[in-house]
């Protein structure tokens, strides 16, 4: 089974009323999930909802990454970081595969190189993902799976 790291856009998509481990279950099927990386600014105020589950949480081997908050825009620093740490992980040969939970073309350049770097990438949103983005990789959409995956 493909070695496997989910990085989860929370500003962007963790708002939405699923159960983060019910999530990482679900896009997690078929992979040993090494560990499932959550991007958020500070100071989490949605983090309620992933401490409500928080007994479950070591099973599916999260880290929670906390950036600062920027006036404007206040997203990007996310998806650098995000972007950042994919690159890193593949380049140091952690993961075979990377799980986006995102659908923004932000995250574009950094899948091409996963992609360069002959890594698999598959992504996972709610909304409707860039086409820019689907054009690279095959994007789950989350509002199909919801049911199983809400609180």
């Amino acid at each position: 089974m493909p070695r496997a790291i989910i990085y989860i856009d929370w500003p962007n998509q963790g708002h939405r009323g699923w159960d983060l481990v019910k999530l990482v279950d679900t896009i997690g099927a078929e992979v040993t999930i090494l560990e499932t990386v959550l991007y958020e600014e500070e100071p989490g105020a949605s983090l309620s909802r992933i401490t409500r589950y928080q007994d479950e949480l070591p099973r599916c081997g999260l880290r929670r990454v906390l950036l600062p908050v920027l006036r404007k825009p206040k997203r990007e620093l996310v998806d650098v970081q995000l972007s950042v740490d994919m690159v890193s992980d593949a380049y140091e040969n952690k993961l075979d595969l990377a799980i986006l939970v995102a659908g923004d073309a932000d995250y574009v350049p950094a899948v091409r190189k996963l992609i360069a770097l002959g890594k698999q990438v598959r992504g996972a949103a709610f909304g409707s993902p860039s086409g820019e983005l689907r054009s690279l990789i095959e994007v789950l959409p989350l509002e199909s799976v919801l049911p199983s995956i809400k609180y």
